[in-house]
């Protein structure tokens, strides 16, 4: 009967020793993922911040865009009238 105490007790021992490495296993998991759920969140955070800056410059360069156009056609509309006048002229 000794005999099988000292057993339990080591069994007992030795599932404690395993219980304890397999919480600390358990939470050095946790902690990675958190870890992993904060660096999603930034990059995340990041993606979102780099689209809108990209709508943005989109945007930007769209009226610019715009603008030298209408600039380019007043030129042209400039240059038919001297040409016309110059025409005319000679």
């Amino acid at each position: 009967m000794l005999e099988q105490v000292k057993a339990f007790r080591g069994q007992s021992s030795d599932l404690a020793a395993k219980l304890d490495l397999s919480q600390n296993h358990l939470l050095q998991l946790q902690e990675l993922l958190g870890n992993r759920d904060e660096n999603i969140r930034i990059l995340e955070e990041q993606l979102h911040e780099t689209q809108t800056n990209q709508n943005k410059s989109k945007q930007e360069a769209q009226l610019q865009a715009e603008e030298l156009t209408m600039q380019i056609k007043v030129l042209q509309d400039q240059l038919l009238h001297v040409r016309l006048f110059l025409t005319l002229h000679n």
